[in-house]
């Protein structure tokens, strides 16, 4: 038998085989035992987390075949590093390019990790994660909820999504719940409906 066979044979073993080679020295490696461990698909599920903590490796290529390892390893591990995976739209262009469609093929399961996400005050990784959003079928609802919310980076990042969600898809709910905004509450969230308003009037 090929190789592949006879690792897959050994299941659990080579998986526990694979997992000491994440944290090896060398990023070529950490990435080589990454994509590997994908291999092995649901079977390789409690490697999830250490894969996950890849996602915050200083290499682009170990960030990128952790999330396709990911995604392969299949939804249960997806949702169990969303942290991770959100985490990782911040940076590297390319890195959120592998990530924003792992996170999107479970759409309504990532949820609570996007939406913790908009605590970010990092204005690219926000962005990244209203595109995820907003590419979602209820957008405008997700949106609405997360302005309520007491942290002031997530009322703005909501604030943004609904100027970026643009003036037909945030509806009459997106409206006022900019509306509701432009006085009281954070500076910073004020300036932000302003900008989401403006982005509808351009």
């Amino acid at each position: 038998p090929g190789v592949g066979e006879r690792l897959h044979a050994g299941g659990k073993l080579a998986v526990a085989d694979l997992l000491s080679h994440v944290t090896d020295g060398r990023a070529h490696v950490r990435a080589n035992a990454a994509t590997a461990l994908g291999t092995f698909g649901p079977a390789a599920a409690g490697a999830a987390i250490p894969i996950g903590v890849l996602l915050r490796d200083d290499d682009m290529r170990v960030r990128i075949a952790a999330a396709q390892a990911l995604d392969k390893i299949g939804d249960d591990a997806v949702r169990e590093t969303g942290a991770y995976l959100v985490g990782a739209l911040r940076g590297d262009a390319d890195v959120a390019k592998a990530v924003a469609p792992v996170l999107l093929a479970r759409k309504a399961r990532m949820l609570s990790a996007l939406l913790k996400g908009l605590e970010t005050d990092d204005d690219t990784h926000a962005r990244r994660i209203i595109e995820v959003i907003n590419a979602l079928p209820d957008a405008q609802e997700i949106l609405c909820d997360a302005i309520e919310s007491p942290a002031e980076n997530v009322q703005v990042n909501a604030a943004i999504g609904l100027g970026v969600l643009g003036e037909k898809r945030a509806g009459g709910a997106g409206r006022k719940a900019l509306e509701t905004r432009r006085t009281g509450g954070f500076a910073r969230t004020r300036e932000a409906v302003f900008k989401a308003l403006g982005m509808w009037k351009a």
